[in-house]
């Protein structure tokens, strides 16, 4: 099955990758770091991606940030289109960017790839892979005991959701069902935009498909679980340029939330 898709050269990513210089043994070291204390940002080899991303921003007057998690890095380059993604090497082999890549292609095949950013095979450079997305923006707006922080306040847009939306959201985050778990999967906020972009039915049965395949929350788990979608945060979904409410971090995470 073809999994990596090939974009077109993009002169800012190029110039990132070409001038940044990431040693693949600080990767690896970077890698084992997170997985064995993911909040140990003390270390040497996180200190080197801060300081020589500093280094870089000065020489080049660029203001390139980067976050991470526990199966990625992100490097958010101003003034693209996209965000550049690496995954970070696992125990296990598994690469949760591949992962990325053949999830959407699952979700497409269920109808419900519109909800997701698709990730893009981009180039390997020094012995890593590099990975695109389509950057997108957060949300601006408060359904309830709701709080959103943004740094960048061009990267916030402000939304206004429908009554019947409202209504959807609340009759939603009231089902009984211990196994309906939207409540801990998105915003109050999301559910109401995806509602008035992709309607009722589609949302509801999306947010239903994941219900049943999230690990802990599932009266029946039918995936393993480091295929699920099950590391849903406030951090791994927002919005397109054209406003459709989507998800960025989908390729799930293989210890049980």
């Amino acid at each position: 099955m073809e999994t990596i898709e090939k974009t077109k050269r993009i002169p800012e990513i190029d110039h990132f990758i070409k001038h940044f210089l990431l040693p693949q043994s600080y990767l690896r070291k970077f890698s084992e770091i997170v997985q064995n204390d993911f909040y140990d940002t003390d270390e040497e080899p996180i200190k080197f991606f801060s300081e020589r991303l500093s280094a870089y921003n000065r020489k080049y007057n660029a203001h390139v940030k980067y976050l991470y998690g526990a199966t990625k890095i992100v490097f958010i380059i101003p003034g693209s289109k996209y965000v550049l993604k690496i995954p970070l090497f696992q125990l296990s082999g598994l690469n949760y960017l591949d992962r990325e890549i053949e999830l959407y292609e699952e979700m497409d095949e269920l109808g419900f790839s519109s909800f997701f950013v698709k990730t893009f095979y981009y180039k390997r450079a020094r012995g890593i892979n590099y990975y695109l997305q389509e950057r997108i923006r957060v949300t601006a707006f408060e359904l309830e005991e709701e709080e959103t922080e943004a740094e960048d306040n061009n990267n916030v847009i402000s939304y206004n959701p429908s009554k019947e939306s409202i209504s959807f959201v609340n009759s939603l985050y009231n089902e009984s069902q211990e196994s309906f778990c939207a409540r801990s999967i998105f915003y109050r906020s999301w559910v109401a935009a995806a509602y008035d972009k992709y309607g009722e039915d589609k949302v509801y049965n999306f947010i239903l498909y994941l219900s049943e395949n999230f690990p802990g929350r599932a009266a029946k788990v039918i995936k393993p679980i480091e295929y699920m979608i099950n590391d849903m945060h406030e951090n791994n979904y927002g919005y397109d340029y054209d406003n459709n409410p989507v998800i960025i971090d989908y390729s799930g995470y293989e210890e049980d939330c």
